[in-house]
């Protein structure tokens, strides 16, 4: 009896979910109701809106929670581009038909069915979703316009994964039928269209105005949706709803777990990015028990966070599939990610610059204080990794640093498994000596200049990438980028290793240096630190010096 009840109620239990839809019944999530409370006004004041967010960014759930609590007083009817093939957006005719189809579809699904359609319009949506008659897009609403009026409750239209339908001629024409339709709305006419009409995908307005007919500047200008808005509801998952997700499943599974201290290491990996968190909370349930920690207590830590999002970062997800993809199609975008990697250059956001538009939309930054960030850790890691990889095939230099630590990584594990990060910095000072001699500058100078803007930490990560590449992963400390230093975290096997990277600026600099590395290591409780300078002072000792700081052991290495 005991073995049932055990088997009935882990059947109950609910799971997390990264991919499709979240269910609330079924799986943890954070509750997002005042998101749905905002939208559900701006569809009673009767608007038409664009909710545009990169990939995997809680769209279709969020409408879908969406639709379920405006189905009391709203006729709800979802179409979902991607279910389209390519001969729906061919004609009208076709658009039409395939329009009416989805209708018929939602109708049969409706516990209300013979409600949602008056007999006067049921029978011909019917006749042309079965091809036995054929309607132009006027034709179509026309007969919209009948269905509205003789509706008993008014109809909201949700339109899912409208990048689909981007290009179109045909889908640009019938967003400019719902915009008709909008304008010749008045207060004691609303029921002519739709109440409301809201899109979904990671197109903007813009976007759907410059993404059709690219060959005809007249039409690029006029957009048959400039009655609509994109939506500014944040939609960033809160520290504060995460923090809910995990008291709920900390009391179901009656684990011991620092709420506080794992949301705040999941906020500071995703920066509330619906996917990744959900991916997270997902490897912590699934994956890593019993391989990786003896139990659930074990792995939700922050040390079990740590190796969730390095094991995020070294997926072939669709999500990243389709950021790297972008990357490979903009040379001058990735130029621009690079330089803020790894020189800390700023990069100031221009809302008209269209290739940053793009890289929002696309989800890779992030707008913070007129300036475009990264948009959160797990993705800088990732980009890091890609951009070492390109490096170190491009330049003798680069592929130096590589090939030098490929060949010296099986030296830097001790039988504990921990990460020898002195050693590696010893390793490092005798590579760099020898590799700056490879280049293809006229004199020592113009190779001083070139390594300035270039920035000595690309050469140390490119060091050590490969030494723990598959079971471990670095991140960098965002607010130091512009600093003149970068602070790197080193993620290896559930431990982490803080190394500040700077050029020599003067001793105050450094010392100042020192203090921002030790409240590192008191923030992570850790005893000993490491740093990496580059000195062009002519006097300066290469090598490692070992000195201690308010009782945290440092060790700096000088090149």
């Amino acid at each position: 009896m005991k073995i049932a009840s055990a088997i009935i109620w882990r059947h109950k239990m609910k799971s997390f979910v990264s991919q499709g839809r979240c269910i609330e019944s079924i799986h943890y999530m954070v509750k997002m109701s005042e998101n749905i409370e905002k939208m559900e006004a701006m569809v009673r004041a009767g608007e038409y809106f664009i909710v545009s967010r990169p990939r995997q960014f809680g769209k279709t759930t969020t409408l879908y929670s969406l639709a379920q609590v405006l189905s009391k007083e709203y006729i709800i009817i979802n179409m979902d581009m991607i279910d389209l093939d390519h001969e729906a957006f061919s004609s009208g005719r076709a658009f039409s038909k395939a329009f009416c189809l989805q209708v018929m579809d939602h109708i049969l699904e409706s516990r209300e069915s013979d409600l949602l359609l008056p007999d006067t319009v049921a029978d011909s949506i019917a006749s042309i979703a079965r091809g036995e008659t054929t309607a132009n897009l006027q034709q179509l609403f026309s007969l919209i316009r009948k269905w509205c009026r003789n509706s008993f409750k008014p109809v909201v239209l949700f339109i899912d994964e409208v990048d689909a339908a981007e290009g179109s001629d045909v889908f640009r024409d019938f967003l400019g039928k719902l915009r008709s339709a909008f304008i010749k709305r008045d207060p004691e006419n609303m029921n002519i269209t739709f109440q409301s009409v809201i899109l979904a995908g990671v197109t903007d307005v813009e976007h759907l105005k410059s993404g059709i007919r690219p060959d005809d500047e007249t039409r690029r200008r006029g957009s048959p949706w400039n009655i609509a808005s994109n939506i500014t509801i944040p939609m960033e998952l809160p520290a504060k709803g995460v923090q809910q997700m995990l008291q709920e499943y900390k009391k179901d599974h009656g684990i011991r777990m620092n709420v506080k201290k794992v949301t705040d290491a999941i906020m500071k990996w995703t920066n509330g990015y619906p996917y990744l968190v959900s991916r997270i909370c997902e490897i912590l349930d699934t994956e890593m028990v019993p391989g990786r920690f003896k139990s659930l207590t074990k792995a939700w830590t922050t040390a079990g966070v740590d190796e969730a999002a390095t094991k995020i970062v070294t997926e072939d997800s669709s999500l990243m599939s389709s950021l790297m993809g972008k990357i490979n199609n903009d040379p001058a975008l990735a130029q621009d990610l690079s330089d803020f990697l790894y020189k800390g250059k700023n990069i100031s956001y221009s809302i008209d610059n269209e290739r940053q538009r793009s890289f929002l939309l696309y989800g890779f930054a992030r707008v913070s204080g007129a300036r475009l960030m990264i948009a959160n850790e797990i993705f800088r890691v990732r980009l890091c990794r890609k951009f070492d990889d390109d490096f170190h095939n491009k330049s003798p230099r680069d592929k130096a640093v590589w090939d030098a630590g490929e060949a010296s990584k099986n030296k830097y594990v001790d039988p504990a498994g921990d990460l020898n990060v002195y050693r590696i910095l010893e390793d490092f000072l005798i590579t760099f000596t020898r590799v700056r001699k490879i280049s293809t500058l006229p004199d020592e100078e113009a190779q001083e200049n070139e390594f300035i803007e270039d920035v000595g930490c690309r050469q140390f990560l490119l060091y050590l990438t490969p030494v723990i590449n598959g079971a471990g992963t670095y991140s960098i400390e965002e607010q130091t980028l512009d600093r003149r230093r970068m602070d790197v975290v080193i993620h290896y096997h559930g431990k982490r290793y803080i190394l500040e990277i700077k050029i020599w600026h003067g001793a105050k600099y450094n010392s100042d240096g020192e203090q921002q590395l030790r409240g590192y290591l008191d923030y992570f409780n850790l005893n000993v630190g490491y740093m990496l300078t580059f000195s062009f002072n002519k006097y300066k000792k290469v090598g490692i010096d070992t000195h201690t700081i308010d009782g945290r052991i440092l060790h700096e290495a000088i090149v």
